[in-house]
């Protein structure tokens, strides 16, 4: 069962997030970036900044990704 935090982000984040578990080469926070604002572009949003870093730490979590980058 997915965790609380993967289920409060929303479906263009969730979309993201699921994509990288089918492609390593994709876990990186610029790759994350990219499919969050592609995802969220078709789901008519905007990606807001809490948004990402929800999004990169349930990715994290899932994934053993290194922690959020401080100069983002």
């Amino acid at each position: 069962m997915p965790n609380a935090a993967y289920l409060r982000l929303p479906d263009f984040a969730r979309d993201a997030v699921d994509r990288l578990q089918h492609d390593n080469a994709l876990r990186t926070v610029d790759q994350l970036n990219a499919l969050l604002d592609a995802y969220a572009k078709t789901h008519g949003a905007k990606c807001r900044a809490s948004t990402r870093r929800n999004a990169y730490a349930v990715a994290a979590r899932c994934f053993l990704m290194p922690p959020w980058p401080v100069a983002r």
